[in-house]
């Protein structure tokens, strides 16, 4: 008498479906983290244009002189541009003046809480007499 085998039993189905699933599970969490990461950079990316299109307008457009300007780009990026004079040591004089350059980029990536960007510079004027 033959025993002929014409396929396969249920539990070597359920284990090849199992191994499947938990596959395609890992396969679409990596992809899904990639493009998270994708879309965080792109974000990065951009906040440093506008920081550095904003510190390139600095003793252009915008004066050296103590100040705080702000807006919104339509893409919603909010940022904060902060000149202040920076203070050297009180015994040197110069015929200039040194100002600290402080821009903040944010924007809301995640419900959580906002992403930030900043630049910290120095620049250096001639002072007004």
């Amino acid at each position: 008498m033959k025993h002929l085998n014409k396929g396969f039993s249920l539990l070597e189905v359920l284990v090849a479906f199992s191994l499947f699933a938990l596959t395609i599970g890992a396969l679409l969490e990596i992809f899904t983290s990639t493009r998270a990461s994708v879309i965080r950079s792109e974000s990065y990316t951009d906040a440093a244009i506008i920081a550095n299109t904003q510190l390139a307008r600095v003793d252009v457009q915008i004066p050296l002189e103590e100040s705080q300007l702000q807006d919104e780009t339509k893409s919603g990026y909010h940022w904060l541009i902060h000149i202040t004079p920076f203070e050297i040591d009180e015994n040197i004089t110069t015929p200039y003046a040194v100002w600290l350059i402080d821009i903040d980029v944010s924007w809301n990536q995640t419900r959580e809480k906002p992403s930030h960007y900043q630049i910290k510079t120095l620049r250096v004027s001639k002072k007004h007499r």
